[in-house]
């Protein structure tokens, strides 16, 4: 029923029940997660993407910038949507366009494409911000929402630590293009 509810566009947050008011947080928790997780996680493939692209490694640590001006430009570009079409239809754009991005980045033929990817990744991870911050604020009074909030500040701090980590364990048994290729399957 959750799922349901969470589709009709008139929803009203005061009815939702307890489980669905926390099957929500976690969703939202989780999004954050994975965007952070995006971020950061081919960190330790990169000398092994500069080869394989045969380009110097500062090109290929340039992805990272681009994707976090991806990820800072777009929060407006958000805001201005959640008011104009709503929260879900905002998460759509955002999730459409994080998947695309990850796309092209498993493209490895073509260092163009892969910032273009990472830039992409980031626009379109930036709407989970976004639209997470507003369902809390809808979802809950300030104190609970307050606790929902250092729920995802746990998950913004360990995200960014554990992702090299589990993109290094990806790397050195998949192959660097498979942290991608999760992003796709995440997107």
């Amino acid at each position: 029923m959750f799922f349901f509810k969470l589709g009709r566009t008139n929803i009203d947050y005061a009815d939702l029940k307890t489980r669905d008011r926390i099957m929500m947080s976690f969703l939202i928790v989780l999004n954050v997660s994975v965007m952070l997780f995006a971020t950061d996680a081919y960190a330790p493939s990169m000398p092994a993407m500069a080869k394989f692209l045969n380009v110097d490694e500062d090109a290929i640590q340039l992805t990272l910038t681009i994707n976090l001006f991806g990820m800072a430009l777009f929060p407006f570009i958000y805001g201005f949507m959640v008011d104009r079409i709503g929260r879900r239809k905002t998460v759509i754009v955002g999730t459409g366009l994080f998947f695309i991005g990850s796309l092209l980045c498993t493209q490895n033929s073509n260092l163009d494409l892969l910032y273009l990817g990472r830039f992409l990744q980031g626009a379109g991870g930036a709407s989970y911000l976004i639209t997470g911050l507003v369902a809390i604020k809808s979802l809950y009074d300030k104190q609970q929402g307050a606790k929902v909030l250092a729920l995802q500040g746990v998950a913004i701090s360990a995200t960014p630590a554990l992702a090299p980590v589990i993109g290094g364990y990806i790397h050195v048994h998949l192959g660097w293009q498979w942290n991608f290729y999760i992003f796709v399957i995440l997107g």
